[in-house]
């Protein structure tokens, strides 16, 4: 992965309608954040894509929360109306090491993006004028809390979902988002040490994509 700084020219990059096909959400992610994704990390945004339920599976290394913040916000502001949530294991980690970056991509992007970020709690993005168009990061502790946002393109995302903390009661919750292959549910973690791991269950059904790279694409 490369990130670029301002050299791109606002007024030579595509508008958003132009980005069309199965490279789109890359090519966004290139012209717009200035980030160059690995081949690893440009499979891991098609897995994604080609599923609505996918579990990223695999050690540190590979940058799959960097990946997801990035994918975030091309999620965001390539689809309308859109809402893109996400929880966490440990949320404080979730906040350090996806909602920082979601934040810094967002403020120092390319072309200036719609929105302000809002380092609240929880943390948000919202766009003045457009309430169904929203990006936010929510603690697990409730999950009930995660329920009830519908719209016409949803992403909801679970980061360190073979945490002990993360149970079923999550997956119930995000599940009820999704109604059609607009909406995405995208579980992350390292390898669970056993069965008895929520996210081993997904792992083992036929619902959920797995995304696995080995060790050797970190």
């Amino acid at each position: 992965m490369s990130i670029g700084g301002s050299s791109v020219d606002p007024d030579t990059v595509k508008p958003l309608e132009e980005y069309t096909g199965r490279d789109r959400y890359i090519d966004w992610i290139e012209d717009y954040l200035g980030v160059v994704l690995s081949e690893v990390q440009k499979q891991m945004v098609y897995t994604i894509m080609d599923n609505q339920r996918t579990v990223v599976i695999s050690g540190n290394g590979i940058g799959k929360t960097y990946t997801l913040a990035c994918f975030s916000l091309a999620y965001l502001f390539l689809n309308y109306p859109t809402a893109v949530l996400a929880t966490s294991g440990t949320y404080q980690k979730l906040r350090r090491t996806y909602c920082r970056p979601v934040n810094n991509l967002h403020q120092n992007a390319n072309v200036p993006l719609p929105g302000r970020y809002l380092s609240s709690n929880p943390p948000r993005i919202r766009v003045d004028g457009e309430p169904e168009v929203f990006w936010e990061a929510a603690s697990s502790s409730d999950p009930g809390e995660l329920e009830g946002v519908h719209s016409d393109y949803t992403l909801a995302i679970v980061e360190e979902a073979d945490k002990s903390s993360v149970g079923e009661g999550i997956f119930e919750s995000f599940s009820s988002l999704l109604t059609d292959s607009n909406d995405k549910l995208v579980a992350v973690g390292n390898p669970p040490r056993d069965e008895l791991n929520v996210i081993y269950d997904k792992m083992q059904s036929e619902r959920w994509a797995v995304f696995q790279p080995s060790s050797f694409d970190s």
